[in-house]
């Protein structure tokens, strides 16, 4: 029998929603990764292939993000079950994304609404 998460992760590569769906997964976990201190300093901006753009507050946060990248790769691994994300680059960010912001799927991504 197949699970739902299954036939998820199916439609999703389906539809072009897997970098998306991957990337709410990462912003969702990601205070438990790198512990609260860091995650206010730090947010999860895009998913760029298997790289993981991460904007920071600070040259010391970049810096840290870059000493924990083979870390916070593995811990992602484990999180999402599969090897998806292979580096972790910074960016600076005068301000970051609300932890809630809404991911954004490229128009080319989309599927057409019905009815309209």
């Amino acid at each position: 029998m197949t699970s739902v998460r299954d036939i998820l992760r199916a439609a999703a590569r389906r539809w072009g929603l897997a970098p998306a769906a991957r990337l709410v997964a990462v912003r969702e976990a990601w205070a438990a990764l790198v512990g609260p201190v860091l995650a206010q300093a730090s947010a999860p901006l895009a998913l760029r292939g298997r790289t993981l753009v991460v904007g920071v507050t600070s040259a010391v946060v970049a810096q840290d993000i870059r000493l924990r990248g083979t870390g916070i790769v593995r811990a992602l691994a484990r999180t999402l079950g599969e090897d998806a994300i292979s580096r972790v680059v910074p960016a600076m960010r005068h301000r970051l994304p609300d932890a809630r912001a809404r991911v954004r799927v490229p128009e080319s991504t989309r599927r057409p609404r019905r009815g309209r």
